[in-house]
């Protein structure tokens, strides 16, 4: 199959297909994340876009139907090293299987590898991609609060360990989604003119930031969510 024949149709399909690599996770799951993660991605291909940067909003989306796949199991396990290269080779292997080529699947690959924290993106699709996958940052403090109590929920709901405080475990959360607006993504248009998402950011770093003075009262209330035993004590 050529590059060309790359169709939403095509697109369709593969989301479809990708759904049976997701269970009902609380955060991260296919009709909540994934699908609000590609909602993200088309803001952002639609400000960029207006601004003459061109981005392959189909590459995107199969990345982005992919970028979690699997997150429920070991990665490890199966001789990966981290869960972002996982889901990476079940897209490949995917794609390769719907006769896709290379140039497709490297693609893909390489925007879903670089969802992961501490990898610098190079490609304008790779930078969307990654901040498309934490696009809950930029909308309001509601919806920001609530997809934390999710992730907190999830980690409850699996019996992930967290033996921190809860002002601790908010500050490793600021730390970690700080990898992905710090520095904030450069998107070089068809001019070859640096291009930003001021708002965007300004958006996220206030929800970020805001982590710092979260009360569990606050979360709950907001939220619902059950805390950890670790919480109730801090």
């Amino acid at each position: 199959m050529s590059e060309n024949l790359l169709n939403k149709s095509f697109v369709e399909d593969f989301a479809e297909d990708m759904r049976k690599y997701y269970i009902d996770l609380p955060f991260h799951n296919f009709d909540g994340h994934v699908m609000n993660s590609v909602n993200y991605f088309n803001h952002l291909t639609e400000v960029l876009g207006r601004q003459d940067v061109d981005i392959d909003r189909n590459l995107g989306h199969l990345a982005l139907y992919a970028h979690d796949a699997n997150y429920h199991k070991d990665h490890i396990a199966v001789g990966h090293s981290y869960k972002e290269e996982y889901s990476a080779e079940i897209a490949k292997n995917e794609l390769a299987n719907r006769g896709m080529n290379s140039s497709v699947i490297d693609k893909v690959s390489q925007a879903i590898l670089s969802t992961r924290y501490d990898i610098t993106p190079e490609s304008n699709l790779d930078k969307a991609v990654r901040i498309a996958d934490v696009g809950n940052v930029m909308g309001n403090e509601t919806e920001f609060l609530k997809n934390f109590g999710l992730i907190i929920q999830e980690a409850v709901e699996r019996k992930v360990p967290i033996e921190y405080s809860f002002r601790e475990y908010c500050q490793q959360v600021e730390e970690l989604l700080s990898c992905y607006i710090n520095p904030p993504p450069v998107f070089i248009n068809n001019s070859g003119e640096e291009i930003t998402l001021q708002e965007n950011m300004s958006f996220a770093r206030r929800n970020i930031t805001s982590l710092s003075r979260l009360t569990v009262g606050k979360l709950v209330k907001v939220t619902g969510v059950v805390l950890p035993d670790s919480f109730k004590a801090s």
